[in-house]
C-alpha cells in the first residue's frame, strides 16, 4: 500500500475520498480574484486569522516549489448547505482530519502542509496579529494561496458544484515525498 494511503486511512474509513494529484499549476491560480474575494470579507475571516489574508501570504507558486506532490481529499455531506451550523461542524471535522493526516506524515518525517476551507479554527479565537501559538496545527485557507479550487478540480475532471440538498468539502495536502528527517517536521 502506498505510504500516503496509509496516512489517509482514517479519513478513508470516515467516508472521505483521497486521491494523489499534482499540486495546483498556474492555470488553477486566480490570486487577484481570490485576494479580492478575501478583502470583501464575505466569510468574516479577513484580518482575523493566520490562515487567511493578510496573515497568510504564501502563494501556491511558492508552496508548489516546496511540495511537489498533493493529495486531494473530498467528502459529500447530505445536509442543507444553507444550514450554517451543519456546514461549520463539517468544516471543523475536515480540519481535524487534515491535522491528523499532516501530523502522521510529519511523524514519519514527510514535509507537508494541509490546506482547507476558511479560517484555521484551531484556537477558537486566533492570536492574529500576535504570533501564532500553534504553527504546527495551522491549516491555511485554500483561497488564501490564490488557488481557484473549481479550476483545479475541473483540471482533474472533477466538477465543483453547488447543490440544494448537499455540499462537498475539499482539502489539499501538499507534501514532498523525498524530504525526510527531523527538519521535515518543522513545516
Amino acid at each position: 500500500m502506498e505510504e500516503w494511503r496509509v496516512m489517509c486511512q482514517q479519513a478513508l474509513d470516515d467516508g472521505w475520498s483521497a486521491k494523489p494529484a499534482d499540486p495546483p499549476g498556474n492555470g488553477c491560480l486566480d490570486p487577484g480574484g481570490c485576494a479580492e474575494s478575501c478583502r470583501r470579507n464575505l466569510c468574516g475571516c479577513y484580518g482575523t486569522s493566520w490562515a487567511c489574508p493578510p496573515g497568510w501570504t504564501e502563494g501556491m507558486a511558492s508552496l508548489r516549489s516546496r511540495f511537489p506532490s498533493a493529495i486531494v481529499l473530498s467528502k459529500r455531506f447530505d445536509e442543507d448547505p444553507l444550514d450554517e451550523g451543519k456546514v461549520a461542524s463539517a468544516s471543523e471535522s475536515a480540519r481535524r482530519m487534515v491535522r491528523s493526516i499532516t501530523a502522521s506524515m510529519r511523524a514519519a518525517g514527510i514535509s507537508c502542509i494541509g490546506l482547507g476551507d476558511g479560517a484555521c479554527g484551531y484556537c477558537g479565537v486566533c492570536s492574529y496579529p500576535e504570533p501564532c501559538r500553534f504553527p504546527e496545527q495551522l491549516i491555511p485557507s485554500v483561497s488564501a494561496t490564490g488557488l481557484d479550487i473549481s479550476r483545479y478540480l475541473a483540471g482533474m475532471g472533477r466538477p465543483f458544484e453547488f447543490r440544494k440538498d448537499s455540499f462537498t468539502l475539499y482539502a489539499i495536502i501538499l507534501f514532498d515525498p523525498v524530504a525526510r528527517g527531523p527538519s521535515a517536521r518543522a513545516q
